[in-house]
């Protein structure tokens, strides 16, 4: 059987795979991402496979350090803060490509261990372009894939003319489970999905109202809507056992860049209740990834 990790996009809120991660690796004998055949991910889920398919590769406690510990590097301000928020990106990029090159180090792509998979938006020919460690595309060093894949729209530049991958596939699984039939056409799949939490907040009152009430809105709503024609899309599939991890916010706020520490120990919350009330299906898990 052919077993493959995806993880959605989701900023900071990275936290709660990452949290969910560790708990597997704690579990097994070797490297997480060792134990799956092909890996993928957007945005903040292609920093997480990018890691677990290195070689060697990080562990996820290294991994969950990066947004516990170091986040408030990556969301760091620069002279554009001064410039009124319309006509400004949000954040220095360069904080985040110095943190990328530390944990990622400059090894190109073709170098990982396991397949990896990583989506991100080509802003020139307005297209979805993959990045995979097993052809020509790969020759490219692993931060600068990161760099571009989590290069959500508005809060940092574009890498080279290369966006968010979110932007298109926030949650890749699909198109991981579409790669592993060329690949792999005769096995069947184990397919491992994990979500970066939703919002529990109702629009309701929004109903009526034009661009300006909604415009706060949109980006969770396209992300969420387009998670969800996935689940559909992969729960009907019967050439893949799809697992879905994904869990309601409720310690912590839907954004995407709050780096403070109520909100990283909220986002550490909702990943400890996501285990709680999946701990059954996580254990099989660990005997299915062990087999």
């Amino acid at each position: 059987m052919i077993k493959i990790l995806s993880v959605d996009g989701g900023g900071l809120r990275g936290i709660i795979p990452a949290t969910v991660l560790l708990y597997l690796q704690r579990q097994l004998d070797n490297p997480l991402g060792t134990y799956f055949d092909l890996i993928t991910g957007t945005s903040t889920g292609g920093i997480i496979a990018l890691g677990l398919a290195k070689n060697p590769p990080l562990t996820m406690d290294k991994i969950l350090e990066l947004y516990v510990r170091r986040s408030d590097e990556i969301f760091s301000k620069g002279w554009g803060e001064y410039l009124p928020w319309m006509f400004r990106r949000k954040y220095n990029h360069e904080s985040l490509e110095a943190l990328l090159i530390e944990f990622l180090g400059k090894e190109e792509l073709t170098t990982c261990r396991t397949r990896v998979m990583i989506p991100v938006r080509d802003l020139v020919e307005r297209k979805t372009v993959w990045f995979k460690s097993w052809r020509a595309l790969g020759a490219v060093p692993m931060w600068e894939v990161a760099r571009a894949t989590s290069a959500a729209h508005t809060y940092f530049c574009a890498h080279k003319n290369l966006a968010d991958g979110g932007t298109s596939v926030g949650n890749p699984a699909a198109c991981a489970a579409a790669e592993a039939r060329v690949l792999w056409p005769s096995e069947e799949v184990l397919l491992v999905s994990m979500g970066t939490g939703v919002s529990t907040k109702s629009l309701a009152h929004l109903a009526c109202e034009g661009y300006g009430k909604w415009a706060p809105h949109l980006s969770g709503e396209f992300m969420d809507g387009a998670a969800d024609a996935v689940d559909y899309q992969m729960d009907k599939d019967p050439g893949v056992d799809y697992r879905r991890f994904q869990i309601k916010l409720i310690s912590a706020k839907p954004d995407m860049d709050d780096a403070s520490s109520e909100q990283i120990n909220g986002l550490l919350r909702d990943g400890e209740r996501l285990i709680s009330k999946n701990k059954l299906a996580l254990d099989q898990l660990v005997k299915d990834l062990k087999e």
